[in-house]
């Protein structure tokens, strides 16, 4: 008797308002992103933190392209807090029509800007603009994430601008204006850490570099800007 009498106090405290999910706070590294999260959960009218399973609720909360992570937990039987992680911004794409595409390091677009800011801008990794949620080629992010990722070792990632468009002849700007001729997408990290030695060392002697020419890894070439 007295064992129904628990179990039947039991079942009754989880179907009980007392259960009931009152509040589902979101933090979020802006209010922005905490808001679409938030937007987005529709959770049920009766729904209750003892069988409303907490990866249903984060797999709602992760329908938002722009999350890269989130954490979901039970702060107590009435609240739940979902901590969201954003997705950080890698490139800005060149779309063929106007403007550009902001994706971060796994292809995924985010959004459209007009400026860019620091962020390395590449031309020709993509043939259309992609769609905002969608995630660009493997391929194409491959190469993009090879000269990036090697620019940032020697600093020079920030306004670096990058163009694809000739697959046997890609090519880098730094924000001085230094061309690096890559060659073809073989080998494109060790060819752009090659590019960033070079020119830090060319750099130290007087005159300014026009292109460091590293397609042929063996034997790379440089030239100077003529002096007016």
């Amino acid at each position: 008797m007295l064992l129904s009498i628990v179990i039947g106090a039991a079942i009754g405290l989880v179907f009980s308002p007392a259960c009931r999910i009152r509040y589902v706070t979101v933090v979020g590294p802006t209010e922005t992103i905490a808001a679409e999260v938030a937007a987005g959960l529709k959770l049920p009218a009766q729904a209750n933190t003892v069988f409303l399973p907490l990866t249903h609720v984060k797999a709602r909360a992760t329908e938002c392209y722009r999350v890269k992570r989130l954490t979901v937990r039970r702060r107590s039987p009435k609240e739940i807090v979902i901590r969201v992680h954003e997705r950080q911004p890698m490139a800005a794409l060149v779309s063929p029509d106007s403007g550009y595409t902001v994706i971060d390091d796994e292809g995924m677009a985010l959004v459209r800007t007009d400026t860019p800011g620091l962020l390395p801008v590449a031309e020709g990794v993509v043939g259309q603009r992609p769609e905002l949620g969608r995630i660009i080629s493997p391929e194409a992010l491959s190469l993009l994430k090879a000269c990036i990722e090697a620019a940032e070792q020697d600093g020079m990632d920030q306004k670096l601008r990058l163009d694809l468009s000739d697959p046997h002849m890609i090519t880098m700007q730094t924000a001085d204006g230094v061309v690096g001729k890559l060659g073809d997408k073989h080998h494109l990290r060790r060819k752009t850490v090659m590019f960033g030695r070079l020119l830090k060392a060319l750099q130290d002697q007087p005159g300014q570099i026009e292109y460091i020419d590293v397609s042929t890894e063996s034997a790379p070439t440089f030239r100077r800007r003529a002096r007016n």
